[in-house]
Formats: structure tokens, sequence, C-alpha cells
């Protein structure tokens, strides 16, 4: 087939496409930038082998931290039951027990026990007598009985 000459500029277009690649190609080659290039993989790459080791290192330092905190807590109650050990050898603290959780008395003492007011217990006020019948106070008066009885509470 003949070339025409709507051919040759396509060509040509082609063969300066290539030349500027080949131009880039060998440029990029030249002069600084290779090492600069070189220098980036080295460091990337330096820093994906660092990734695993630094992380492995912080995972077992706060793995450090969390067993120190629980040798502080496990010696701490070490120490409390060793003290509660030295504590029930002592026959006073023994008595001491024994009177306050299980009520004991020596004999001719009084035994008597302190009950401490309960707090949910109703208030004694003051009762309608028994011969009036017995109707329900005003709403406002509810009310304001009933915020006395919050506040007065409290």
């Amino acid at each position: 087939m003949p070339r025409t000459t709507t051919d040759a500029p396509s060509s040509r277009h082609r063969a300066r496409a290539v030349s500027y690649v080949v131009h880039g190609v060998v440029g990029a080659f030249r002069g600084d930038r290779p090492l600069i290039l070189g220098l980036f993989a080295v460091i990337a790459l330096g820093a994906v082998m660092l990734v695993g080791p630094l992380q492995s290192y912080l995972d077992a330092r706060e793995r450090v931290q969390v067993l120190e905190l629980q040798d502080r807590v496990v010696s701490d109650e070490v120490a409390r039951l060793q003290q509660r050990v030295q504590d029930l050898d002592d026959p006073e603290h023994i008595e001491l027990l024994a009177r306050e959780q299980q009520g004991f008395i020596w004999p001719g003492e009084v035994p008597y026990r302190i009950i401490p007011p309960d707090h949910d217990r109703p208030q004694i006020t003051d009762a309608q007598p028994l011969d009036q019948p017995w109707e329900p106070l005003p709403w406002h008066q509810q009310l304001w009985h009933q915020l006395q009885r919050w506040l007065g509470n409290r």
C-alpha cells in the first residue's frame, strides 16, 4: 500500500514521542538524580525494615509496664496479708474481732448494742382525731407539704 501524506506526520509524531521518552530516560540517569532517587529508595527500604522491630520494642515496653504495675499490686496484697497473719497471731486482736463480729462477752459483762436510726423510717406527724372524717388537703397544700418533706430530708 502506498504511503499517503497523512501517514507521514503520524510516523513523525511517533518518532518524536519515542525520542522524548529516550531522552527522558537518558536524562534521568545523568547528574545527581540517580543518587537522589537511590537515597530515597534506601531510606524507604530502611523505614520498612525498621517498622517491625520498632513495633515489637514498643509492645514489649508496654508489657513491661503492665507487669511492673501487677508486681506492685501483688506486693501490696502480700504485705497486707502478712500484716493480717501477724494480727491473727495477736490474742488481743482475736478478742477484739470476736467481740465485734461475733458479739462475744466475758462472764460478768453486760452486753448492749447501739442500733443506728433508720433514715427510711416514716416520721411521726400530727394525726387527725379519729372522730373527724378524713378529708384530703387541697392540691396546693399537698404540693407545699411535699416540698417541705423533700427539702427537710435533704
